[in-house]
């Protein structure tokens, strides 16, 4: 038995010399910024999980605002999904670094439009000043439109720390005057158009590289927009960030994987998404080399998440 034991090492040897090399998973960390945006993170899971040896793990994160910081911070977080416009009021806060271009995008996922929600005896953004508007809690994606929106028209409010449904909740209990959405949300359609209506919102000029012009319909919002009229509004983007690692880095060979299997998920052609341009925002270099070497059609937006608009 023991003149066996040399010929079973050199066939354990041989055998495993011969195997083919097993290939290394590549983990990309996803955070959703805000917990009605996981959807989109679980979107790209299930798009791209297990393509090319990429494994896409969802998370969640505590604010849009805090998701920077968290990006810059923490080095287990790959990619985050933030609102675009969180990055200019990051940066007059000094809660991320102003002195280089730390942060870039791959993808503009969907547009955020601003949906500014009032009493109905309030007529125009001006007749908010001094009035109670629910925009969220600080480190939030809508905290962070207030400020810049308010500020820039000059507008002094009392901040009431509720956003989304909360924010509705608040403003049909008379908590609040106003309220500040990003997106659509199925708690708009528990108000009363007696009571409350959309107000006009234009770009301040001193945030016109930030934000878009956007209109909303009647079909959106059935109750707070009179058959026949639109209300102009503004927008952001919806923003699948990275920080903005040099060539040289070595995490740029797996945010390359992922940006080449996202730009090609769709088929042979880019999405109109992801060719869409994200004001304020430089697009990742990886990420703009494979734009250029694709041809672009207009097309859905390449990840739609299951549970509907932001």
């Amino acid at each position: 038995m023991r003149s066996l034991l040399p010929i079973l090492g050199v066939c354990v040897f041989v055998c495993t010399a011969n195997a083919a090399p097993v290939q290394k998973d590549i983990y990309i960390n996803v955070l959703a910024g805000e917990a009605v945006w996981l959807d989109y993170a679980a979107a790209l899971a299930d798009k791209l999980d297990h393509e090319n040896g990429l494994r896409i793990l969802p998370m969640l994160g505590a604010g849009s605002v805090q998701a920077l910081q968290d990006l810059t911070r923490n080095q287990n977080i790959d990619a985050a999904i933030v609102s675009s416009d969180s990055l200019a009021y990051a940066k007059t806060q000094n809660f991320v670094e102003t002195d280089r271009n730390s942060f870039a995008y791959i993808a503009k996922l969907a547009p955020l439009e601003l949906v500014l929600i009032a009493r109905k005896d309030i007529k125009t953004v001006e007749a908010l000043s001094g009035k109670r508007i629910a925009t969220g809690p600080a480190q939030s994606a809508t905290f962070a439109s207030g400020e810049l929106i308010f500020n820039a028209l000059k507008i002094a409010f009392k901040r009431v720390p509720q956003q989304n449904d909360a924010a509705l909740k608040a403003l049909a209990d008379g908590q609040a005057d106003a309220a500040l959405i990003l997106g659509t949300t199925q708690a708009l359609k528990n108000l009363s158009g007696g009571k409350f209506h959309v107000l006009s919102l234009a770009i301040p000029p001193a945030l016109e590289n930030i934000y878009q012009p956007a209109i909303l319909t009647p079909q959106q919002f059935p109750d707070l927009i009179r058959p026949g009229d639109t209300v102009e509004t503004i927008a952001a983007s919806l923003a699948l960030a990275v920080q903005n690692w040099p060539r040289s880095s070595p995490r740029i060979a797996a945010l390359k994987t992922f940006e080449v299997e996202l730009y090609k998920s769709q088929g042979d052609e880019l999405s109109g998404n992801l060719a869409a341009v994200v004001p304020g925002w430089t697009r990742h270099s990886s990420a703009q080399d494979l734009l250029g070497q694709t041809s672009i059609q207009n097309t859905q937006p390449i990840i739609t998440p299951t549970g509907g608009k932001p």
